[in-house]
């Protein structure tokens, strides 16, 4: 009788035993561990599988690296203009010096349009093929106790295979990392018209 009830446990019931198991040894104060709710959904490729989440995490951090390499670009022309009209051989090495900075990070930049570019296309490609069943999601909420002691309420998502066995990967929603990922999921899907 006990093999047959725990080998028909639901989704909810295995996804709960598996996170209230799993979230103390994530924390600071394992003691002061209060689980308030789980909730369990299907998950689907792209939107909730972990590859795409790494994609689209690459994109983000390379669109990070490009603004960067903007700024960086314009410092460089601005301090060539400083020794455009060279006068002695300082001058005219600190232009060169500068109009070389300036080359280099121009065509970094344009290999990294490329490479943003490239993923950006196979991204929006992954965003509009059609659903596919991965396995579950569940919601988790939480009481715990930073090191503070103050007690703090936290949410992960943990997205699983299809039998709950493993999670897939494991998703702090307070993170920022996480906060962009679904604020570039919102913008996909607008784009993408999903």
């Amino acid at each position: 009788m006990v093999m047959l009830s725990s080998c028909c446990k639901s989704p909810q019931d295995k996804a709960t035993a598996y996170v209230e198991k799993d979230m103390p040894k994530n924390l600071v104060k394992p003691d002061s561990y209060d689980p308030i709710e789980t909730k369990v959904d299907s998950a689907f490729a792209p939107f909730d599988s972990p590859d795409f989440y790494k994609q689209a995490m690459e994109l983000i951090n390379l669109n990070v690296e490009l603004q960067d390499n903007e700024e960086k670009i314009k410092s460089a022309k601005f301090n060539m203009s400083l020794y455009v009209n060279p006068y002695n051989s300082y001058d005219r090495d600190e232009f060169f010096e500068k109009k070389k900075e300036y080359e280099e990070r121009m065509g970094k930049q344009e290999a990294m349009k490329e490479q943003f570019n490239r993923k950006l296309e196979n991204i929006k490609k992954e965003a509009q093929e059609k659903p596919e069943f991965i396995g579950f999601k569940a919601f988790h909420r939480y009481r715990a106790n930073n090191n503070n002691g103050q007690t703090l309420i936290g949410a992960m998502i943990y997205v699983f295979d299809k039998e709950i066995k493993q999670p897939l990967a494991v998703y702090d929603t307070d993170s920022e990392d996480f906060n962009t990922y679904v604020e570039f999921v919102k913008q996909l899907k607008e784009a993408t018209k999903q």
